[in-house]
C-alpha cells in the first residue's frame, strides 16, 4: 500500500480529549448521521394541505415572526431607556466611591493603606 493511496471509507479520526480519552471513528459516520433539512415552505407539501391547514400553518408563521419582531424591539428600547443595567448600580457606585474616599483620607493621614502595606506617593510636579 502506498503513501496516500487510503480510500476514505478506511480513513479514521481520532479524537484527543481533555481528560486523556481518546475516540477513533471514521470520517465517514457523521455526514451518514445528519438528516437532510427539510423546508418549511415547501410548495410541493403546501399543495396538498386542506384551506385549514393553510390557513393555521400561515398564522403560525405570521405569529412566530411577530413575537421575534416584538422581543428584538423591546430588547432595542430596553437598552435605550437604560433598563438593562443593574437595579441598584447607583448604590454599588456610591459604596465604591466612598471606599476610594475613605482610602485616599487613610492614605494621607498614616502613609499606609487599610490593607497595612505602606504605598509610596509620587510627587507632583
Amino acid at each position: 500500500m502506498e503513501f496516500g493511496s487510503m480510500r476514505q471509507s478506511q480513513q479514521r479520526k481520532v479524537i484527543h480529549f481533555s481528560s486523556g480519552e481518546t475516540l477513533e471513528e471514521d470520517d465517514g459516520e457523521e455526514e451518514t448521521a445528519e438528516q437532510p433539512h427539510r423546508d418549511p415552505l415547501n410548495k410541493a407539501g403546501m399543495d396538498n394541505l386542506s384551506w385549514r391547514r393553510y390557513a393555521w400553518f400561515w398564522g403560525t408563521q405570521v405569529m412566530i415572526k411577530s413575537l421575534q419582531t416584538c422581543d428584538f424591539v423591546g430588547g432595542k428600547l430596553a437598552g435605550l431607556l437604560g433598563l438593562t443595567r443593574a437595579k441598584y448600580q447607583y448604590a454599588i457606585d456610591e459604596y465604591q466611591r466612598v471606599q476610594k474616599e475613605r482610602e485616599e483620607t487613610l492614605l494621607s493621614h498614616t502613609g499606609t493603606s487599610a490593607y497595612g502595606t505602606t504605598l509610596k506617593t509620587t510627587s507632583e510636579e
